[in-house]
């Protein structure tokens, strides 16, 4: 199965547009543990939105989309550079309606490198 296609299925399970931001979220911020009142923060819910968060983010982990930590409070996402530029090639026009010029970053990468 290619990426694109376990990505579809697997987000399906979450089954909404969040899931899918949440995947963004998490892959920006990818390098680093992320609380779950920093993403409730960054997707503009209340906190009693949590348990919901909590349950979405769970199905994230569990299809291998996100890492959870030793802190059943904090997760990751995966950090995969190529990963990154998938989700937001595929959802950043759909989430927040800005179009990604992965030509131009992939360039920037390979001069760096």
């Amino acid at each position: 199965m290619t990426w694109m296609e376990y990505i579809d299925i697997s987000l399906n399970k979450v089954n909404d547009k969040y899931g899918k931001q949440i995947l963004l979220i998490l892959s920006k911020n990818r390098h680093n543990e992320m609380a779950r009142d920093e993403i409730l923060n960054q997707l503009g819910w209340p906190e009693e939105r949590d348990p919901e968060l909590e349950e979405k983010l769970q199905a994230l982990v569990y299809v291998g989309l996100i890492e959870g930590t030793a802190s059943s409070y904090h997760y990751k996402g995966i950090s995969d550079d190529i990963l990154d530029l998938i989700f937001r090639s595929r959802y950043q026009y759909e989430i927040y309606r800005e179009k990604v010029d992965m030509k131009s970053e992939l360039q920037k990468k390979v001069k760096a490198l």
